[in-house]
């Protein structure tokens, strides 16, 4: 899973006001089994993170928004 790839379009949407964009961009990535749905919550993202971002946390935020 590309964990930029869900956060940066998603931070745009937030930014602009766009998340109806950010809706439909998300759910070609749900077609293309790229979404937030693929982590399976090890935690290994987080420990790497240099900013220490909660990422699983906010991934399933994603996904129970889209």
């Amino acid at each position: 899973m590309k964990i930029p790839g869900i956060f940066r379009p998603y931070d745009n949407a937030c930014m602009f006001d766009d998340m109806e964009g950010f809706a439909r961009h998300y759910a070609r990535m749900k077609e293309k089994g790229e979404d937030a749905a693929q982590c399976v919550g090890c935690g290994k993202c987080e420990s790497m993170c240099p900013q220490h971002i909660p990422i699983r946390e906010h991934l399933r935020a994603i996904r129970e928004a889209y």
